[in-house]
């Protein structure tokens, strides 16, 4: 009922693409452990079949954004070791099916 796109571990680096917002039949998607850098792309709140998105492991930057919000259907956001500094937006609280949050080893506030 959905597919998964596993990009973890691949000596990826640069940016996550905007037109990853075209796979709209994601429910999973990791992006864990590689050399990604810069914002995390605000159109992933277009995925909004994701149950589990993993960018655990990267150099991104900046904040998480709000659209992340959009993602009623998610279950598993992994941010961690990424060496950030970002306030965790309001919307991440209202998410009623996220279970499981990783955050840990950046410079979180909020």
């Amino acid at each position: 009922s959905g597919y998964g796109a596993p990009f973890s571990t691949n000596r990826l680096w640069g940016t996550i693409p905007t037109s990853i917002a075209k796979l709209r039949n994601l429910v999973k998607i990791s992006f864990s452990s590689n050399n990604l850098s810069g914002p995390i792309p605000s159109e992933l709140g277009q995925l909004t079949r994701l149950r589990e998105l993993i960018l655990s492991n990267n150099r991104f930057s900046g904040s998480i954004p709000t659209q992340i919000g959009q993602l009623t259907e998610l279950q598993s956001l992994f941010l961690d070791w990424n060496s950030v500094s970002f306030t965790l937006p309001n919307e991440l609280y209202d998410m009623k099916n996220l279970t499981a949050f990783a955050c840990n080893q950046n410079s979180l506030s909020g």
